[in-house]
């Protein structure tokens, strides 16, 4: 189902009757919304069993089944799961996505599950379960619609001013929504137009499009990669890509050398704007002689423009990259 969908029917009453498990698919994990919606279930007490963190990354297997499998005095928990970092070729996380799939446990779950990890064979099993796909970015539309569920109302000029800041963006990530719906909840209205700049810059940075595209780059992802590059490509200058990659690059670097020095303080303070999967694995998967070839090449680019050349300097980039996979 669409999430708008989720969230019309989510207050029924009946809604969770036949269903013990929620899968939230995307391209990228929604950190502002989940923790607004879990805290709106639990005001309004939606769901009317006792609410727990179960974070997925941070248990073992064997505590995540207990916990799921047990009830306290016949008592129903719903368990937020958070994201589900699946991985295909890892037996003990296809188990637990097995058990998600047949659950007839007690209580209830959900989880959030990225899109680069239903395959074929992914796709089988999460049939059987209840799914809300968030999409990577909505229209004016939506606007209306989450203001409803969240019980929000704003007055003309707060939503001609979400209308502007919609068109400037063109269109805004789940997250991008609920951070300007946040903001203008708690300002004043004859302050928007003193904001509105400092809005577009900070929903800029909320946008997954770009820390999607450098996750899918340094995963060597290409199909996931080209598919994003093909959307956003031209919202962006030249020189724009060529900082953006010039900085991806150096911090990658920097990150991986001082990780080979465990010196975790000093990469944790350089890591600032790279991919989570980045820093937590596939860091491993670069020398610092790649890094500094692939810098090499930015830096070329970066002349050849300057200096008036047209040839289509990014896709030898990308190949150059991509090729090693």
């Amino acid at each position: 189902m669409t999430l708008i969908e989720f969230l019309q029917k989510i207050k029924k009453e009946d809604f969770f009757l036949d269903k013990k498990i929620l899968c939230f698919k995307g391209f990228t994990y929604p950190n502002i919304f989940f923790n607004k919606l879990i805290n709106f279930i639990q005001n309004k007490k939606i769901i009317s069993t006792d609410f727990k963190n179960l974070i997925l990354k941070n248990l073992e297997r064997k505590e995540v089944y207990s916990s799921l499998q047990q009830s306290f005095l016949g008592q129903q928990t719903f368990y937020w799961l958070s994201e589900f970092e699946f991985d295909l070729k890892n037996k003990k996380d296809l188990e637990l996505l097995d058990f998600f799939t047949n659950y007839k446990g007690p209580n209830l779950a959900a989880f959030f599950l990225r899109e680069e990890n239903i395959t074929t064979k992914t796709n089988f099993l999460l049939k059987k379960l209840t799914l809300i796909e968030i999409q990577e970015k909505y229209d004016k539309n939506f606007l209306y619609q989450i203001l409803q569920f969240f019980e929000l109302e704003f007055n003309i000029k707060k939503l001609n001013f979400i209308d502007k800041v919609i068109k400037q963006s063109n269109n805004l990530s789940l997250d991008s929504f609920c951070f300007l719906i946040l903001y203008l909840d708690l300002i004043n209205t004859k302050d928007l137009e003193q904001a509105y700049d400092y809005l577009i810059k900070i929903i800029a940075q909320v946008q997954p499009s770009l820390y999607l595209l450098s996750d899918y780059f340094f995963t060597r992802n290409s199909k996931g990669f080209f598919s994003v590059w093909e959307k956003i490509y031209q919202d962006y200058s030249e020189m724009f890509w060529i900082a953006f990659w010039s900085e991806q690059i150096w911090k990658a670097y920097y990150v991986i050398k001082f990780l080979k020095q465990n010196n975790f303080v000093l990469a944790k303070a350089v890591s600032y704007r790279l991919p989570f999967n980045f820093i937590k694995k596939d860091w491993k998967k670069f020398s610092l002689e790649e890094l500094q070839n692939l810098h090499q090449l930015i830096y070329n680019i970066d002349f050849a423009v300057k200096n008036g050349s047209t040839f289509c300097l990014f896709d030898l980039f990308y190949f150059n990259h991509f090729y090693k996979t």
